[in-house]
């Protein structure tokens, strides 16, 4: 009897890890039909915030909620018509609505704090909250930088992709004023090793 619940409780498991993910993706390409400049941000700012958390030691279970945390960083987004989307006004709300939207499901409720707090400044002077220093979860810090390089080194409609020397130059200026400078240093250490490297195109 003990056995055949452990099996059901395992197939159960499966069964929502399997619906979160596939639900995650759904949203994931959503967003990105929905983003008319920045298609694939999403997956971008995974791939770099996983690597910047596993050179940071983070244990497996935060590397997870990292990664979908990522992948729905600018799920608020999609509360806002696409002629808003280079609003100044859009972008200090979408980190609000984004958590909002995330904290009502059990499912993605860890990611919230991540979603809500990404665009928080080290030294304060971000936003949503104006958090600053440790105040902002460590997964949030990760994804400020993740997020930065994606935008610096990927070419859109309006601008082109610029190269990961001057990424580099900009994420290295901005730490201790934008970027943690813990995050900062496991980023260039990834860069040195050839771990990050390259623009990507629109």
């Amino acid at each position: 009897f003990r056995s055949a619940v452990a099996l059901h409780n395992a197939e159960l498991k499966d069964a929502q890890r399997n619906f979160f993910t596939h639900v995650t993706d759904i949203l994931v390409h959503a967003l990105d039909a929905h983003l008319k400049n920045h298609s694939g941000h999403g997956e971008w700012v995974a791939q770099f915030a996983n690597l910047l958390g596993r050179e940071m030691g983070l244990a497996e279970h935060r590397l997870q909620r990292l990664h979908f945390a990522s992948l729905l960083h600018d799920i608020g987004m999609l509360k806002f018509d696409r002629s808003q989307q280079a609003n100044p006004r859009t972008c200090a709300r979408h980190t609000v609505f984004g958590a909002r939207m995330l904290d009502r499901i059990r499912l993605w409720k860890d990611l919230a704090p991540v979603v809500h707090h990404h665009h928080e400044w080290w030294d304060g002077s971000g936003y949503p909250e104006g958090l600053s220093g440790e105040a902002i979860p460590l997964e949030a810090r990760i994804v400020a930088v993740a997020d930065a390089l994606d935008s610096i080194t990927s070419a859109t409609s309006y601008k082109p992709a610029r190269s990961m020397e001057e990424a580099t130059h900009e994420i290295q200026a901005g730490a201790g004023t934008q970027f943690d400078p813990e995050v900062v240093s496991a980023f260039e250490r990834l860069v040195a090793a050839g771990a990050i490297q390259g623009t990507r195109a629109a």
